[in-house]
């Protein structure tokens, strides 16, 4: 049996198999490869869709209050891969957004979990990345426009201010029902 999941294509194991063969287009090499080179390792339980859309976005300009190919904003990406990839609709600032996340510790950050800051403002958050995993984070900078940082820069560590989920949990592997 063959499944086709864009971009990824995947032959189920046969039975007794306890390997996954696992076939990628070329497109999506090169989101791996990009991401790999900055750090985040994806593996067959990311999410295909969620890296293919950021990588479209890498390197495009800051710009304040912009939603296009042009010039993005923190708030404005954000709110383009929830809709786009998740089918969620957020409104507003960073702020607004981190009011709707459930809090989380940063020990339980996951893919497409959310990061909050403050930047330019002390008493409110500015600031919003999407987390990718190992201590990274996807977000717009006012110097290098879209673009990967780690938590753990001291820059970022400094204007911290919390973890948030939006994304509902996903059953892990081991926890889903087996075919009967």
């Amino acid at each position: 049996m063959v499944l086709l999941i864009p971009p990824v294509f995947w032959q189920a194991p046969s039975v007794g198999s306890e390997e996954v063969p696992l076939l990628l287009d070329s497109a999506y090499i090169e989101v791996i490869g990009t991401f790999a080179e900055n750090g985040v390792d994806i593996n067959y339980l990311s999410n295909p869709m969620l890296y293919t859309e950021l990588h479209k976005w890498l390197g495009t300009p800051h710009v304040l209050r912009s939603r296009g190919q042009g010039g993005i904003d923190c708030s404005g990406l954000v709110k383009i891969i929830f809709r786009k990839v998740y089918g969620m609709e957020l409104k507003g600032s960073s702020q607004d957004i981190s009011r709707l996340a459930n809090p989380i510790n940063v020990e339980e950050l996951k893919e497409g979990d959310l990061v909050f800051f403050r930047i330019y403002h002390q008493s409110r958050i500015d600031h919003v990345g999407i987390y990718l995993g190992n201590g990274r984070f996807i977000h717009t900078s006012a110097s290098s426009g879209v673009t990967i940082s780690e938590m753990s820069a001291f820059y970022y560590r400094r204007r911290f201010v919390k973890a948030g989920r939006l994304l509902p949990e996903k059953p892990s592997v081991a926890s889903m029902p087996e075919n009967q």
